[in-house]
């Protein structure tokens, strides 16, 4: 199986609390603090180990902004 292979697609569960939390945001840079619950659309795939839920909390994030 090829890397570029989509072996599930997830939503927003709305259900439990979302947040997101720029710290910096300047011409060519981002960075901040998200936590989200998303639960796996359309069912298991039998090829596909995907947990149902996925849960990040706390997770930081930096990246350059492109133009």
């Amino acid at each position: 199986m090829d890397d570029d292979v989509i072996l599930g697609e997830f939503d927003l569960y709305e259900e439990e609390e979302a947040q997101l939390e720029i710290i910096v945001l300047e011409a060519d840079n981002i960075e901040g603090v998200f936590s989200a619950t998303f639960l796996k659309k359309n069912g298991p795939n039998p090829i596909s180990k995907l947990p149902d839920t996925l849960r990040f909390r706390n997770v930081s994030f930096k990246a350059e902004l492109l133009k």
